[in-house]
């Protein structure tokens, strides 16, 4: 059986390298079209998971939603990105829909309940400065 979640968590994690490789590599216009295939390859899985997922319902809860549509957005901003480098085109465009993705995404996200941003307390006190009273106690920083 197929973790649905496992391959699709991959899947966006190897597509964000995949971008990064491409933005780092200079994103020349001479060497684009190389690129189409790795992207298209992030846009194939994440649809097809996503809607699996979007259908089936194979997490508990509302979940399938939160995770299934938006690897399906994921996919098409991929698909959309391949496609473009494919024809030589220019792929900035895309970087608009990639923005109202995110803020689909983080909206979405948001909606599942305030627990979305919210860190265990043990990684709340690594992140927040502390000073050290003179008897050598911590006390929190407000920030």
């Amino acid at each position: 059986m197929i973790d649905y979640l496992t391959l699709l968590l991959v899947n966006m994690v190897a597509g964000f390298f995949i971008l990064a490789s491409y933005l780092l590599s200079g994103a020349s216009e001479v060497a684009a079209r190389k690129w189409a295939a790795p992207f298209g390859v992030v846009a194939l899985v994440a649809p097809a998971g996503g809607l699996y997922m979007s259908f089936t319902w194979t997490l508990i809860g509302s979940y399938n939603i939160a995770f299934g549509e938006m690897s399906v957005l994921f996919g098409a901003f991929f698909a959309g990105t391949a496609l473009a480098l494919a024809m030589e085109w220019n792929p900035s465009p895309m970087g608009f829909y990639g923005v109202f993705s995110g803020l689909a995404a983080n909206h979405r996200m948001s909606l599942r309940g305030r627990r979305a941003y919210s860190l265990p307390r043990d990684w709340l006190d690594i992140l927040v400065p502390r000073a050290l009273r003179p008897d050598g106690t911590p006390e929190r920083v407000s920030i």
